[in-house]
């Protein structure tokens, strides 16, 4: 009953499918990243789709959206509500395409750029804190994941594929490949070594 619904207020999403059409082959590629990771084949179908069930999804796809443009923003921006308690600052250009956010609930993304395959958990915050190297928001790598409660903050640097484990409080750079728990954040492993 839910997928006939879905078909059936397609017309809601035109205008969205529409700016999916005509925006810049960048950003649509990291749009599709994002569908890709979701399990779902890119497309404008997938798109009214996500858009009609993913509330999640309707922010990252907004925020990329205006990023691009804030003209082909307001044209889609009153088709769908997205989910409130969850922010992704809008001056975040660089956020690599296939970002994953699981629940999204109080949770916000504010970093000098993320890179691609990026997965985060409910109520992590990634923000401001003390500038390193005249940077005040972090630098995250591609493949990092950040499980629920964790806190990122200052001009820190995530290496690649790093795991930032639940409730850890980083506030000192991590680097490629480590877990790291705690408060403040301790590496745990790092290339398969442990770390007591």
């Amino acid at each position: 009953m839910k997928k006939i619904f879905s078909y059936l207020m397609i017309w809601r999403s035109l205008p969205v499918m529409l700016v999916y059409k005509i925006i810049s082959n960048e950003t649509k590629d990291k749009i599709d990243q994002d569908m890709n990771r979701l399990g779902f084949l890119p497309g404008v179908l997938s798109v009214h789709k996500l858009m009609f069930s993913n509330t999640i999804f309707r922010r990252q796809f907004f925020v990329r959206i205006h990023d691009e443009s804030p003209v082909k923003y307001r044209l889609v921006r009153w088709t769908y509500k997205p989910l409130a308690c969850l922010e992704i600052s809008s001056t975040t250009k660089q956020i690599g395409g296939g970002l994953q956010i699981f629940h999204g609930y109080s949770t916000i993304i504010f970093c000098h750029s993320m890179g691609k395959n990026c997965s985060v958990y409910q109520n992590v915050t990634i923000g401001r804190g003390k500038k390193v190297n005249d940077i005040d928001v972090p630098i995250i790598g591609d493949n990092v994941t950040i499980f629920t409660g964790a806190i990122i903050i200052g001009g820190v640097h995530i290496g690649n594929n790093a795991k930032i484990g639940a409730g850890a409080v980083v506030v000192k750079d991590v680097p490629e490949n480590a877990t790291v728990v705690g408060q403040a954040a301790r590496i745990l492993k790092q290339q398969g070594e442990i770390h007591e």
